[in-house]
């Protein structure tokens, strides 16, 4: 039986632009993907078909799929994918300790995510103003890079704590030192009325 869980890489074919499961989330008895819009349903906020298959990424031939693209907010960037039967959907992420439940993120926080692309690598909250946030290296730009494309979908976990907070969107590496950019998880979680699995 296939087993996922948070930090794994997904791709939808329709798409091709890999990214991350953020998180397996419950609506009622149904399990489903938490992650970005750009990667469940398509680039730009352009319209998707509910039911498209979504893959892991290491499934080159795309033979087994794992869920089917139900929702996505284009506004927010977020989308949720019903994970199929006879998938083991597992709470948690990576393999960090069970996580608390979501909570808003603050400025000041040290976070750790797991993404397909840069797998763990940790950050700090540095602004957040409405429900985006922006989250620098700890080392600045001396401890390789924060995330990149293939790590959009992967949540960022408030350090030792283990608290969820931000859905990870994407990265800004225009700067001297690039930073990841993304969105308040509960209003994702809000949004699409998911809760987080407790594991």
């Amino acid at each position: 039986m296939t087993s996922i869980r948070g930090g794994m890489g997904i791709v939808n074919p329709k798409v091709k632009h890999p990214g991350s499961i953020g998180l397996i989330a419950g609506q009622g008895e149904s399990r489903y993907i938490l992650s970005c819009y750009h990667v469940l349903c398509r680039l730009g906020r352009a319209p998707f078909q509910r039911g498209e298959e979504i893959f892991l990424v290491e499934d080159t031939d795309q033979a087994n799929p794992i869920a089917r693209v139900e929702q996505g907010l284009p506004d927010l960037d977020a989308a949720m994918a019903l994970v199929l039967d006879g998938i083991e959907a597992l709470g948690g992420i990576g393999d960090f300790p069970p996580l608390a439940e979501p909570a808003q993120p603050e400025e000041g926080m040290h976070v750790v995510k797991v993404g397909h692309a840069t797998g763990k690598t940790e950050g700090r909250i540095t602004r957040v103003e409405d429900d985006e946030v922006w989250i620098e290296p700890v080392d600045g730009a001396a401890g390789g890079p924060i995330s990149a494309g293939g790590d959009s979908g992967s949540v960022w976990v408030c350090k030792d704590a283990w608290v969820p907070v931000v859905l990870h969107t994407g990265t800004n590496d225009a700067g001297i030192i690039p930073y990841a950019r993304g969105l308040a998880l509960i209003r994702a979680l809000d949004g699409l009325k998911l809760t987080v699995l407790a594991g």
